[in-house]
């Protein structure tokens, strides 16, 4: 069925995921339940806080992906305009792999949380900062060890020279 077919399983599946949350809202839950909003004062005041709160803390997170997507649509203009399908194709399988090099490097920033978290509540400085350029020096070996070895090398195996020599590390 090729792309159509593909198109129906994506829908069969978001249907499935929907009806599993429907049925279980629907069968009075006893810890998850849905209820009326107050629209008092208080209570909109306290609403808007906590939504204060959600902005500033995913704030950091919004900037990330942003800057993923916008990546992704500039890069599709300027490969189609410069290499046609073929960069379309070499651009899509960095855009694959790009996610994968991103949780590296997030799973080092969060790993350094805890640490520099109990050393500011302890005021203790130079135990942050070096675990900063820690941090920012095993994101850095570990972004460009990956992106040499995994553009260049699976650039020329997969879509030939043409497209490896954007990715070229020399």
């Amino acid at each position: 069925m090729g792309i159509k077919g593909a198109a129906i399983a994506t829908s069969i599946s978001q249907l499935t995921g929907v009806l599993m949350v429907l049925a279980y809202f629907m069968r009075s839950p006893r810890q998850i339940h849905l209820y009326r909003p107050k629209f008092t004062p208080k209570s909109i005041r306290l609403t808007m806080r906590n939504i204060g709160y959600m902005v500033k803390l995913g704030a950091s997170n919004f900037i990330g992906e942003a800057a993923m997507a916008s990546l992704m649509v500039v890069g599709n203009y300027m490969f189609i305009s410069r290499l046609g399908e073929d960069g379309v194709a070499a651009f899509s399988v960095a855009c694959y792999l790009f996610p994968l090099v991103f949780m590296i490097g997030n799973a080092i920033a969060q790993s350094a949380l805890p640490i520099i978290s109990y050393n500011y509540g302890a005021g203790q400085w130079k135990r942050i900062h070096h675990t900063r350029n820690i941090s920012f020096s095993g994101v850095w070996t570990v972004d460009d060890s990956w992106r040499c070895t995994v553009l260049t090398g699976c650039c020329r195996h997969v879509l030939g020279e043409r497209t490896a020599l954007l990715a070229d590390c020399r």
